[in-house]
């Protein structure tokens, strides 16, 4: 009986672990392929782009892109102050044209610089890679979420 009843607790163990393993993979697999990137209205995809290379060009252009982390990071920021700070503005009970001009400006202004220095580092990016595997990493990461699926597979699949 006591045999009996370890068996019994191992297999709801397991029965209990593989659930949420299930879970874990299906969550991934939704996360990733089912629902849009939620900066899908970004100009640029990585996720998808870096899935078209090898292992030793992934592993060169993440490094690339490592490098250049923190100063998107700052750059995000200051465009999330700045896009607050424009929306305190318009919802003042003043409005202050002049503070909201320079606030318009300051969005704009952050907002370039981060497209600036991603066309600054897909430049980077485009030198580092050889023409095949440039080509589908571009095509994929300029690729919209919803055309991803129709996409014609690239010549090595």
């Amino acid at each position: 009986m006591v045999k009996s009843k370890k068996w019994t607790i191992l297999l709801l163990a397991s029965f209990v672990l593989n659930i949420a393993l299930v879970g874990f993979i299906g969550a991934q697999w939704y996360r990733y392929k089912i629902r849009p990137n939620p900066a899908g209205d970004m100009i640029f995809d990585r996720r998808a782009a870096m899935s078209t290379l090898g292992n030793s060009e992934e592993k060169q252009i993440k490094q690339l892109w490592k490098g250049q982390r923190d100063l998107f990071r700052q750059d995000i920021h200051s465009f999330r102050s700045a896009k607050r700070r424009l929306g305190l503005l318009l919802s003042a009970e003043n409005l202050d044209q002049q503070a909201l001009d320079q606030a318009f400006e300051e969005l704009a202004s952050t907002r370039y610089n981060i497209e600036k220095r991603l066309y600054l580092l897909l430049n980077e990016t485009s030198k580092s890679l050889p023409p095949n595997a440039r080509q589908d990493f571009f095509r994929r990461g300029f690729k919209r979420w919803s055309d991803r699926h129709h996409m014609p597979p690239s010549p090595k699949e």
